[in-house]
């Protein structure tokens, strides 16, 4: 049983997969759920200790293989497919997480969130491709611009019309991000602009409305 050294890249890697079956295993899912619903356990404990018995499976000290999980970005920071694996598998325990602790539309709202900031940072890099240093900077700007401007939007919207913002605006960057490098920089600002026009002119209906109660 392994207590000492470091994690080899083929324990890892297996690590990592049998991990996601389980998180994607319905028993397992039903099991966190009512850990959190009857307050027998936390589910942290029933995760920890699945993922130990994973270690044990792989001739790993259970506690002391949990422990060098933190060092894992570490130790192989130039290892794009095991840090992609190891990402993955932290970001699927973070939703199991969440499924089993909020109500189902908590849930969704909080995957909708998790795609979207995928999809933006997805969308992020491809933003300035082809631009010059001095465009990008221009180009972030304008994007933080965007990002202020919805969130000051959506302060006003009920939980699904938030979600339905978010969907548009990722779907709206995705198709974006395709333009030629000056087109996308004068398709950004024209964004920016209609959304600070709708908001300037929503105000005054607010207020109105707020004048009314």
């Amino acid at each position: 049983m392994q207590r000492s050294g470091y994690l080899t890249r083929e324990v890892l890697l297996e690590f990592f997969k049998r991990g996601l079956d389980t998180f994607n295993d319905p028993d397992f899912q039903a099991s966190l759920k009512q850990a959190h619903t009857t307050g027998t356990h936390a589910p942290e404990q029933l995760i920890n200790q699945a993922q130990k018995a994973i270690f044990h499976a792989l001739e790993v000290d259970g506690e002391w293989g949990l422990q060098q999980l933190r060092h894992v970005r570490q130790q192989y920071a130039n290892d794009q497919e095991l840090t992609t694996q190891f990402f993955a598998f932290v970001e699927r325990e973070e939703m199991a997480l969440d499924e089993a602790e909020l109500s189902p539309e908590e849930f969704l709202g909080r995957l909708m969130q998790r795609q979207s900031e995928a999809t933006a940072r997805e969308n992020m890099m491809k933003m300035v491709e082809g631009l010059t240093p001095e465009q990008q900077q221009m180009m972030m700007q304008v994007a933080q611009g965007i990002g202020l401007a919805i969130n000051a939007k959506m302060q006003t919207m009920s939980h699904d019309e938030k979600i339905a913002a978010m969907k548009e605006q990722s779907e709206w960057e995705t198709q974006a991000v395709q333009q030629p490098p000056q087109e996308r920089m004068l398709v950004f600002q024209r964004r920016l602009q209609a959304l600070q026009n709708a908001i300037t002119k929503s105000a005054p209906d607010a207020a109105a409305q707020r004048m009314e109660r």
